[in-house]
């Protein structure tokens, strides 16, 4: 019989032989980014081994952030992260332009609405003032990475719904309507859980948190002229913060 010492470097042996095999196929490209992988009890039939040493592998793999592990769907290959560069003038899109594969951003819709204190103390504006809502979806190399809410104070920016859906971009849609330059005045960042339809337009569990970001843009006067929720997927995508 083996020593307790044996028995313990027998095991290390086995959860070891079954990481690597999985971390060479996954390098190779046998599953490829997103991909669900086969269950434990599959791949312990596979490598011949107890359920247990197939999960220590398995949790192996996700420290090294090859794969990600969600309780009660399974394991997953992990996606390649796309770093988005954000700073004081980042432009978004243009920052999407920046990446390889591109990005794209689609218009979800657009409404008239009263502003509430938080949106109003934000932009400057008496509560209940009207406010322009845009709501957009962004991919990129056709993956969802955030939804972006917009707040624009009226009647100064009366239009610029119509100029977003046409143009694509806040950017070109502000300097329409005479806004020349821009910045970011505050930004906060903070972790929330998606709602249902957020977690279905960007293609996650809805267990899994999204980042949440608030921006408040300001002209060239310091006029507060828009703030903004984003919520991003993690599943994509790295800020990368530029100063």
């Amino acid at each position: 019989m083996l020593s307790q010492t044996g028995q313990r470097r027998a095991a290390a042996t086995l959860w070891r032989s079954v990481y690597l095999g999985l971390e060479r196929d996954i390098l190779k490209g046998e599953f490829a980014p997103g991909t669900q992988l086969p269950t434990e009890s599959e791949f312990a039939n596979r490598f011949r081994v107890h359920r247990h040493t197939v999960r220590r592998a398995l949790q192996a793999l996700q420290e090294r952030d090859l794969i990600r592990i969600e309780h009660g769907r399974g394991s997953f290959v992990r996606e390649r992260v796309i770093p988005l560069p954000y700073g004081r003038r980042t432009r978004f899109t243009a920052a999407l332009s920046d990446v390889q594969d591109g990005g794209s951003r689609h218009f979800l819709g657009a409404s008239k609405r009263k502003a509430t204190r938080p949106i109003a103390a934000r932009l400057q504006i008496v509560p209940g003032q009207t406010v322009q809502h845009i709501e957009t979806l962004t991919r990129v190399a056709g993956r969802p990475v955030s939804i972006a809410s917009k707040y624009f104070p009226l009647p100064r920016f009366s239009g610029i719904d119509a100029l977003y859906e046409r143009l694509g971009s806040a950017t070109q849609s502000l300097r329409e309507l005479g806004v020349s330059d821009f910045t970011r005045a505050e930004s906060r960042i903070s972790a929330i859980m998606p709602t249902r339809r957020e977690a279905e337009l960007l293609e996650q569990p809805r267990g899994r948190p999204v980042v949440f970001v608030t921006n408040l843009t300001v002209d060239e006067h310091s006029v507060p002229i828009q703030l903004s929720y984003t919520r991003v997927s993690t599943l994509w995508v790295e800020l990368q913060l530029k100063f």
